[in-house]
């Protein structure tokens, strides 16, 4: 059975509800999931064991703000209900316990991919300028439609020529921030202002409908835009669209 599990739409509705503004107050534009390593031991926050015990998965929200801002923000995941269409909350303020992962400015590809500012006398350079050098580096860093998106009109898109919304052309900063254990079954991204009042980093409501699915085997594979093969990471490697179209099987 192909794990292409989620339609796009189902949380569409939800994360409009949930959101605090319109596209007007909505400031990250992009983003991106990586497979981060395991949980080499203990219970998972949700979800059974697998083979690998349980995963960890660092999520980047991009943002289209030309100025030096700090990070913002919480991570909150929610799970999807086995044999349901409803989700749980199982990191973040609402999850039980509740759990506080804070956004952070120095992310896992900060060398690579660092914070333009427009300030600073460094260089300021546009994510989304598909002919300069720090779009080449993020092409490098991410599969932009595998595992790295932009809210489109509709969706999620893997080209920036079809962002849509406040600031959709531009993106020059990333965060981060990486989950507890996560065990089998398929997980949306969303974002909580936490205790921060600013909306720097508010999240658009297409970008907070990516989904990911943790197998068996301990791969993680990103659900998302409108690729047929979506993208799988894990401990076996990273595996562009061409072999992740295959169909997996427990323990893979």
């Amino acid at each position: 059975m192909r794990h292409r599990l989620i339609s796009l739409l189902v949380w569409l509705a939800f994360s409009v509800a949930v959101l605090t503004g319109s596209g007007a107050t909505a400031h990250s534009n992009t983003v991106g999931i990586l497979w981060s390593g395991n949980q080499p031991t203990g219970a998972c926050v949700s979800g059974a064991i697998h083979a690998l015990n349980c995963s960890l998965v660092e999520i980047f929200f991009g943002s289209w703000h030309g100025n030096v801002i700090p990070a913002e923000g919480e991570l909150a995941i929610y799970r999807q209900v086995v044999g349901g269409s409803g989700w749980d909350e199982v990191i973040g303020g609402g999850a039980t316990p509740s759990t506080n992962i804070s956004f952070t400015l120095n992310h896992s590809k900060i060398l690579a991919l660092p914070n333009y500012s427009n300030s600073g006398g460094g260089p300021f350079l546009n994510y989304n300028t598909k002919s300069g050098a720090a779009y080449a580096a993020l092409s490098t860093e991410f599969v932009l439609g595998g595992n790295y998106f932009w809210g489109g009109a509709s969706g999620l898109v893997g080209d920036p020529d079809n962002a849509t919304g406040s600031g959709g052309a531009n993106t020059y900063k990333h965060q981060s921030a990486i989950t507890t254990g996560l065990g089998i079954g398929t997980y949306k991204i969303t974002y909580s202002t936490g205790t921060v009042t600013g909306q720097d980093w508010q999240a658009t409501a297409h970008i907070q409908s990516l989904t990911f699915t943790v197998t068996a085997g301990g791969a993680v594979i990103v659900n998302g835009g409108g690729d047929p093969a979506p993208l799988i990471q894990g401990p076996a490697g990273f595996a562009g669209d061409t072999v992740s179209s295959m169909n997996l099987t427990v323990g893979q």
